[in-house]
């Protein structure tokens, strides 16, 4: 599956007009079809927050969420995911969210392949992510599981 979003952090700025466009096509796709969609966000999180509830959408994952704290009850309130892979090992933002994010709304990934920080991230990960999330937030492991698999199947319905 990809990513569709904006990007304020990696993409030069004389693109954001574009993006904006593209962006807008997929949530007009989204309502829709009543597809999720898989956000791509760096450094537009507000931004694309603001997108996807003018375009209505209904169901987002917000992909390796780093953004600002505050805005995760914001998205879960709006029915949206915020998911958790990896890179929770190596960054400390994202470390802090998933110790944030009520478990009502985090889903996991791996965003594999990709390499970042000396880690190349895959799925075989994710267990490690979930004893890492479970330790965190003091949670048991099996609890974490369940709850984590009926998020997901909630973006699928």
């Amino acid at each position: 599956m990809g990513e569709v979003g904006l990007d304020a952090r990696f993409l030069p700025r004389h693109t954001w007009d574009i993006q904006v466009r593209v962006f807008r096509t997929f949530l007009e796709l989204s309502r829709d079809l009543g597809a999720f969609l898989n956000i791509h966000a760096p450094d537009a999180w507000r931004s694309v927050l603001g997108e996807l509830i003018q375009g209505d959408v209904r169901k987002a994952v917000f992909h390796w969420y780093t953004g600002p704290v505050e805005l995760v009850d914001v998205i879960g309130g709006r029915g949206y995911m915020i998911s958790v892979n990896p890179a929770i090992k190596v960054q400390e933002k994202h470390a802090r969210v998933a110790q944030v994010a009520p478990l009502d709304y985090m889903v996991f990934e791996s965003d594999a392949p990709y390499s970042y920080r000396g880690l190349n991230l895959n799925p075989l990960m994710i267990r490690e992510v979930i004893d890492l999330v479970a330790k965190l937030k003091n949670v048991d492991v099996s609890d974490l599981i369940s709850r984590a698999r009926w998020n997901s199947e909630r973006l699928l319905v």
